[in-house]
């Protein structure tokens, strides 16, 4: 067992993915650290990344008032190559974390004043470390959740119905959630944030110039996970038939190859691959248009409200908490199939869309004072 890294309080997030992973949950969880940090010290428990293959990874690391604490992760380069596999290995490592956490907790619950746990997985954690701790315990659900009879959907209910707070990431979940029976005044709404220092709109012209694109092309881009649930096929499909418009794919995941291979054969497809958080709003700001085509009801999109900093604007699915984030100033809406994704992106090339509108949407929206909500939880105050 490691020690504890820090002799002051903590507040402990819990999470089976980190940085350097890459997603849009990871990224926020570092902000969410980030801005955490400027107040109590934070310590981060989670598995090693399963994305960094090559990358070695230290199991414990300081960085100012914030330790990461990571547990090796079993079968992690199975998940990464065939994510058919997840579920299976998920049942391999998932007893092994919890049963991790829960004796870390129990050797330094004098220093913990809360746990904030993220995902639906680690809903039934919760019920043990306050047992064990006596500490408060916040859960945050960044995916829509579906109650289906399964052994498992019950006891991840059971879990978040004993949470201190449960937090949702759109008012959809949020009310989803109340009616699988989390009494409501548990039930709290809250929002991804962006670095509006970062994240910033940049000349179209002099961002394509850095990124080496033709500055006279109409420009679509994807970023996210490669895999089916964000909708990567749909991607693909739009890109073979709108020749003219070209496609630029930026993420990585078990679709790779697939994507790979369709880059070669379709000539306005371009591959990026996976790019840093720093480089993110040049390639933003180099198009004209995000498209997120998810075909599962995922919290909110994260890659959206990046978008919307940088002045461009999105073209959404329909599912989830993404109609949310999307009003009609800044965006449409569609139904998550090539052929309203194909009108919509006509319909875009020909609109007039103010980056500075969109901006200011941002600003109004997507600010630090949205990390308040998720503070004022862990601590009473």
């Amino acid at each position: 067992m490691r020690t504890l890294p820090t002799k002051k309080k903590v507040i402990v997030q819990v999470a089976l993915t980190y940085l350097p992973d890459i997603g849009g949950g990871e990224t926020h969880l570092r902000d969410l650290v980030s801005y955490i940090s400027k107040y109590h010290d934070t310590v981060v428990i989670t598995m090693k990344p399963y994305q960094s293959r090559k990358e070695k990874v230290p199991l414990v690391e300081k960085t100012g008032n914030v330790s990461v604490v990571r547990i090796p992760r079993p079968m992690r380069s199975l998940i990464y190559s065939n994510g058919k596999w997840r579920p299976f290995a998920t049942l391999i490592y998932l007893p092994y974390f919890y049963i991790y956490v829960a004796f870390w907790s129990l050797r330094y619950k004098n220093a913990i004043i809360a746990f904030h746990l993220h995902g639906l997985l680690l809903a039934p954690l919760c019920v043990f470390l306050k047992r064990i701790t006596g500490r408060k315990c916040i859960i945050s659900v960044h995916f829509t959740f579906k109650r289906g009879g399964k052994i498992l959907e019950e006891v991840v209910l059971w879990g978040l119905r004993r949470a201190d707070h449960v937090l949702a990431l759109s008012e959809l979940e949020k009310e989803n959630l109340i009616k699988l029976g989390i009494p409501r005044e548990k039930v709290l709404k809250f929002t991804y944030w962006v670095d509006l220092e970062s994240f910033k709109p940049i000349e179209r012209a002099i961002a394509r110039e850095k990124l080496g694109i033709d500055k006279s092309i109409f420009m679509v881009l994807f970023v996210g996970r490669l895999i089916e649930e964000k909708g990567i096929d749909i991607v693909l499909e739009v890109a073979k038939n709108m020749e003219k418009i070209e496609f630029y794919i930026i993420g990585d995941g078990p679709l790779r190859e697939k994507v790979l291979k369709s880059s070669s054969e379709i000539k306005n497809l371009h591959y990026v691959g996976p790019v840093d958080n720093f480089s993110l709003p040049s390639w933003y700001s180099a198009s004209n248009v995000l498209v997120v085509p998810s075909t599962s009801e995922e919290g909110f999109g994260r890659v959206i409200i990046e978008a919307f900093a940088c002045g461009i604007p999105v073209i959404g699915s329909n599912l989830g908490g993404i109609p949310e984030a999307i009003q009609p100033h800044v965006g449409k809406i569609v139904s998550p199939n090539p052929q309203e994704f194909i009108k919509a992106i006509s319909e875009v090339s020909k609109s007039s869309y103010s980056r500075w509108e969109i901006r200011k949407y941002a600003e109004e929206r997507f600010g630090l004072k949205n990390a308040e909500t998720i503070l004022r939880c862990l601590i009473d105050y």
